[in-house]
C-alpha cells in the first residue's frame, strides 16, 4: 500500500522533469551502498562532455539518497529525505552524492524556525 503510494507520488513529481528518481524495493540489503554505487556511475558517466555546435557541454549531478526507514513514516517523507539529501549534496559542491540521514532534517527544520523569526521580527512583530 505504501508502496503504491510512493509510486504514484514518484509519477507526478517525474513528470516536471525536476527530479529523476531510482527506486527498488526488498531484498536489496545494503539499499544504500546500492544507491551510492548506481549514483557513482551517473557521475562517471556524466564526466564526459556534451558536444555541441563545437562547444564542450559538461553536466553535473547532485543525488540524493532516501529510504524508507524509520524516520519516514509515510511516502512523502521519502520524498523530502531525498530532497534534503539532494540539496545537501549540492551545497557540498559539483557532482555530490549525500545520503539522508535524521540531522539534514533538524538543519531544515532549525533553518525553518530562524527563518520564521526574520519574517516576524521584519513584520515589526
Amino acid at each position: 500500500r505504501g508502496a503504491g503510494r510512493l509510486a504514484a507520488l514518484l509519477a507526478r513529481r517525474g513528470r516536471s522533469g525536476s527530479v529523476r528518481v531510482l527506486t527498488r524495493r526488498g531484498g536489496d540489503g545494503d539499499i544504500v551502498g546500492r544507491a551510492h554505487r548506481v549514483a557513482d556511475r551517473i557521475h562517471e558517466v556524466l564526466r564526459a562532455p556534451i558536444v555541441l555546435a563545437g562547444s564542450h557541454l559538461y553536466i553535473a549531478a547532485s543525488i540524493g539518497v532516501a529510504t524508507d526507514g524509520p524516520e519516514a513514516r509515510v511516502p512523502e517523507d521519502v520524498l523530502r529525505h531525498g530532497d534534503l539529501a539532494m540539496f545537501r549534496a549540492k551545497v557540498a559542491g559539483r557532482s555530490r552524492t549525500e545520503a539522508f540521514h535524521a540531522g539534514l532534517a533538524t538543519d531544515a527544520d532549525r533553518a525553518l524556525r530562524i527563518e520564521s523569526a526574520l519574517h516576524k521580527a521584519i513584520e515589526g512583530g
